[in-house]
């Protein structure tokens, strides 16, 4: 795909009984990770389209942001309940501490554990639950947390794709009238400067998670191993209904998952939070930019080439 282009296939071809459009699309060159749908069937993958356009499986958000991680915590594997089944947790990456935090580092970059305990505190106060999560018993198994700075660092190689994609998304939203093409590339520029300044990394992964939680946040411990297969990004507000979708999708020698970016939700939320503090719509939006910036950069950097992204709406 040429450089920097963000290409729309054509809706897929769902059954009438599923009124949400999904539209797949990809990330362009230079993804770098390994998760991928090479190992399943066309067959499975028409299956998660299919499940994405359902609407049984998108609720009301709850204030409980989680990480885009596709896995599920020991409760959610442990308890099938209609009750537990039924939660939609928005998810941005990382959840909403190191979300707030990568967006600092493409503001006014200070140092992560300071940022960190920040970003916590103010959330708190907005009524958000904060949560952070680790893996396997290892509280440095978030990707979005452990791997900030070098996403930060291959948004700056991957400009000429990352800025157009969010300026798609940011249109996807409906708030692209607000932010520049020279806005977001130079919110790239800065979160690469922050990158490359030493001082500023003063935590590990573990640690930041601890900081969190020290700041009143939630550690979360999800389980098993990465089986995504597809990115779902939410453009309208609400959730997706993880576990459930998880439930539905897997197959009896391994679980199905997606990562999953409530985008729509997370424009919905910081567009509230910044006119209850008198702010712009245009901050607001430049805000979600900076977001939005970060969760394709970490996109790419778990993805591989093939990774579709099933566009919600």
């Amino acid at each position: 795909m040429p450089t920097g282009e963000f290409i729309m296939s054509t809706q897929q071809e769902l059954e009438s009984a599923m009124p949400l459009q999904v539209i797949t699309v990809d990330l362009g060159q230079n993804n770098v990770g390994q998760f991928g749908p090479e190992d399943i069937s066309e067959a499975k993958q028409h299956e998660i389209t299919v499940t994405n356009a359902n609407p049984e499986y998108r609720l009301p958000a709850t204030r409980r942001y989680g990480c885009v991680d596709g896995r599920c915590s020991a409760a959610e594997f442990n308890n099938t309940s209609a009750e537990q089944l039924d939660v939609a947790d928005p998810q941005m990456p990382g959840g909403k501490a190191i979300i707030e935090t990568a967006v600092t580092m493409m503001t006014q970059p200070a140092r992560m554990s300071e940022t960190l305990t920040k970003v916590t505190q103010d959330a708190l106060a907005k009524g958000y639950t904060v949560t952070v999560h680790g893996a396997n018993g290892n509280m440095a198994g978030c990707k979005a947390n452990e791997d900030m700075r070098a996403v930060l660092r291959e948004n700056a190689g991957n400009i000429d794709i990352v800025a157009p994609t969010a300026m798609v998304l940011l249109t996807q939203l409906g708030i692209e009238k607000h932010v520049t093409a020279d806005m977001v590339n130079q919110t790239i520029i800065t979160g690469s400067q922050a990158a490359n300044t030493e001082d500023i990394w003063d935590v590990d992964a573990a640690t930041a998670a601890d900081v969190v939680v020290s700041a009143g946040g939630e550690y979360v411990d999800l389980q098993g191993e990465h089986h995504e297969k597809a990115i779902r990004v939410d453009l309208a507000p609400g959730a997706a209904k993880k576990a459930a979708m998880v439930t539905v999708l897997s197959e009896p020698d391994r679980p199905i998952q997606q990562f999953i970016a409530s985008l729509g939700q997370y424009k919905e939320d910081i567009f509230t939070d910044y006119r209850e503090q008198n702010k712009s719509e245009a901050d607001a939006a430049l805000h979600v930019a900076k977001a939005i910036v970060y969760t394709i950069g970490i996109s790419k950097h778990l993805a591989s080439p093939a990774m579709p992204v099933h566009l919600v709406k």
